[in-house]
């Protein structure tokens, strides 16, 4: 079974119930093939027990499953762009395997997203509007933080160009809200306030990441290493936006004086480390699957294209 075949089996438990040895299956098919490529990723390192900070290490990784919650928050937010209402345990399914399926030579996460949205009762054009407004309003308010902090730390240079990349950023995403179904100011500022949050978080696991290794980082050290988090995840057309979340970190950890190793290695244990996370979640879906799921039973069927919400 192809790995597109297998995220395309898993999206399907979204919407109806199969088999409960199709469910199990496609979790466990999906879930060991995630967690070997964490195994593979984070061996290719070369990275000897005595050049690790075992502690911080777990501690990363503990810290990187709250990142299920806050994508899933991410996507009930699209779907109130997009017109659509989505709930809790159904967002964290599809982010889930959304997540996964970034690993494919194609933008096959926002693909899972959109298409859940649309399974949602959003139209494609609302749907592709609404998870491209949480995704620029995150670049936005990432270059934002970062153009404040390299003005602070005395680097013009770098931080004019941080500013340009916001104020694109942010054009885009008004351009984005405009063609949603929902663009009140409130919901705006809910989408503001989360990605704030979560750019907090990435620095978060970008400085225990730095101690994994060994470096000591300030604050606003990895806030500007974290910068390149939202524009490697925007390169779904590179599987897994492998190498370029490793190349902007290597690149922001110049910026702020640190090595560009540490930045690169850094970036490439997250990486290692969010595979694990993915396949524990993918099997998660697979034994949560198995009991009544709320959110499937109040959800409308698929509508047809002529009943969809522009």
């Amino acid at each position: 079974m192809s790995g597109q075949a297998v995220l395309s089996k898993l999206l399907e438990l979204r919407t109806r119930r199969p088999s409960k040895r199709v469910t199990l299956v496609v979790s466990i098919v999906a879930a060991i093939a995630v967690v070997v490529l964490s195994v593979v990723s984070i061996g290719s390192l070369e990275l000897t027990w005595s050049e690790i900070n075992q502690s911080a290490a777990v501690i990363c990784i503990l810290v990187g499953f709250f990142q299920i919650p806050l994508n899933a928050a991410e996507y009930r937010l699209s779907s109130r762009f997009a017109g659509a209402v989505v709930g809790w345990r159904d967002s964290i399914r599809t982010t889930a395997i959304a997540s996964a399926a970034n690993i494919l030579p194609v933008p096959a996460g926002a693909a899972v997203r959109i298409q859940g949205l649309r399974r949602s009762g959003a139209g494609t054009g609302s749907s592709v509007a609404g998870t491209g407004a949480i995704a620029t309003i995150w670049l936005a308010v990432s270059a934002a933080g970062s153009s404040i902090v390299l003005f602070t730390l005395g680097s013009p240079g770098p931080a004019l160009g941080f500013t340009a990349l916001f104020a694109v950023a942010a054009s885009i995403a008004v351009l984005a809200i405009r063609s949603c179904q929902a663009r009140d100011a409130k919901l705006v500022a809910s989408t503001i306030a989360l990605e704030t949050v979560y750019v907090g978080f990435a620095a978060l696991r970008f400085w225990l990441a730095l101690r994994t290794i060994n470096v000591d980082a300030t604050a606003s050290e990895v806030l500007v290493i974290a910068s390149g988090s939202p524009v490697a995840s925007a390169a779904g057309v590179v599987p897994g936006a492998l190498g370029v979340l490793e190349g902007l970190a290597a690149g922001a950890a110049e910026l702020v004086d640190l090595p560009g190793s540490s930045g690169f290695l850094s970036a490439a244990l997250l990486r290692g480390f969010a595979f694990f996370t993915s396949g524990v979640a993918l099997a998660w879906i697979g034994l949560e699957h198995l009991r009544p799921s709320r959110d499937l039973a109040s959800q409308p069927p698929e509508p047809t294209d002529g009943e969809r919400i522009k």
